[in-house]
């Protein structure tokens, strides 16, 4: 009786394994196929933006050299530098949603004990 519950039991323990272990593969298998489809989009995203920057550049620049002369190369670099630093920003700012957290603990670095804050927002964790 022992041995045949023994069997069993080996039995159902490789089954399991081999059930987990296809599940794993297929799991693998979709992050990686959702993996390639992510660089594809950011691929294409990235051809896009760039043709619609030469696109804007090309449009801009005479009325740029019309109006400033030697410096709408320089005033066109600088634009496209801000305009990057913003889209950064927006960028981790969305992906890190604490940043009102952030600025509340950092208003809140000298409050008092919880309990007697006159700042409620301090009081929040």
């Amino acid at each position: 009786m022992r041995a045949a519950l023994a069997r069993a039991a080996e039995t159902d323990l490789v089954e399991l394994r081999a059930r987990l272990e296809g599940e794993r593969q297929e799991r693998l298998a979709e992050l990686d196929a959702e993996y390639i489809r992510l660089k594809r989009r950011a691929l294409g995203t990235m051809i896009g933006f760039a043709f619609a920057a030469g696109s804007a550049v090309a449009l801009v620049l005479p009325w740029l050299e019309a109006r400033f002369g030697a410096h709408a190369t320089l005033i066109l670099a600088l634009a496209g530098a801000a305009l990057g630093l913003a889209i950064a920003f927006a960028s981790w700012r969305s992906r890190h949603a604490t940043f009102g957290v952030w600025a509340r603990r950092a208003a809140c670095a000298g409050k008092r004990p919880r309990s007697v804050s006159a700042r409620p927002h301090c009081n929040a964790r």
